[in-house]
């Protein structure tokens, strides 16, 4: 239940994800792709840095793989001292000493996105496609644990339309955060079912199954129920065991 190996390829690929955005005059984050120090140093400084935020990730990962978020004087005592260390922010400075430990990689430097972040499930098939945005309320490690349906019509028109673009079909996904101005803009798209994507059924589109309707050529041709509104909270779990026990799983 998968597209294309093409249409992942590019789907998989953040920046080939923007410049289908761009082509299709959708908002998409300004972007450069570097591939040496002195490219990187140069787009860094482009987007602002020092005195603006600017964003590095490699151009294919999953799970926040790879991401840092530029800020000078990322960490001082008071912060090291007060805040849990989320592992996300880095001087420019600090990120380059890491970065000539090894080979150096191609990496993407991209606008600061300050505003919320956005999910959309959705599904493209040969009789019905549908998309839903949910707003990623809290997140860790990469895992929503908390997801509000929030149905806005720009979301799903940019998803479906660059769904399409891209060649995909069955259910993926994609990511947005909001710009300075409100605007949403695309961060990436995962062509293949999300890890939270069960919080569609919630709001009336099991996008799930109907890619696996769709793959065997059965109907998929309404929802159950118009989309509404939902809630979806994930938890830790756990089991106690007895000294002693034996327990099975």
């Amino acid at each position: 239940m998968v597209s294309d190996t093409s249409a992942i390829a590019s789907a998989n690929d953040k920046d080939a994800v923007i410049k289908v955005f761009e082509r299709l005059g959708l908002p998409a984050p300004v972007c450069r792709r570097t591939t040496t120090e002195d490219e990187l140093v140069t787009a860094v400084s482009k987007l602002g840095y020092p005195g603006t935020p600017v964003v590095v990730k490699p151009p294919v990962s999953n799970g926040m793989r790879g991401i840092r978020v530029l800020r000078e004087g990322a960490w001082d005592v008071r912060r090291f001292l007060t805040e849990k260390p989320q592992g996300l922010e880095i001087s420019l400075e600090e990120l380059i000493a890491i970065l000539r430990r090894g080979a150096w990689p191609e990496l993407l430097v991209m606008e600061y996105l300050p505003g919320c972040e956005y999910s959309v499930d959705a599904f493209i098939g040969s009789q019905l496609s549908v998309a839903v945005p949910r707003v990623r309320e809290s997140i860790r490690s990469g895992i929503t644990f908390h997801s509000r349906t929030e149905l806005r019509d720009d979301l799903t028109e940019y998803t479906l339309a660059a769904g399409r673009e891209l060649g995909l079909r069955y259910a993926f996904g994609f990511q947005f955060k909001l710009a300075h101005d409100g605007t949403p803009k695309v961060l990436e798209c995962n062509p293949r079912i999300q890890g939270t994507m069960v919080a569609s059924v919630f709001s009336g589109a099991n996008v799930i199954w109907f890619g696996v309707r769709e793959l065997f050529q059965e109907p998929v041709d309404n929802l159950s129920k118009p989309l509404h509104a939902s809630e979806f909270l994930r938890y830790w779990g756990g089991v106690g065991v007895e000294a002693g026990e034996c327990f099975e799983i």
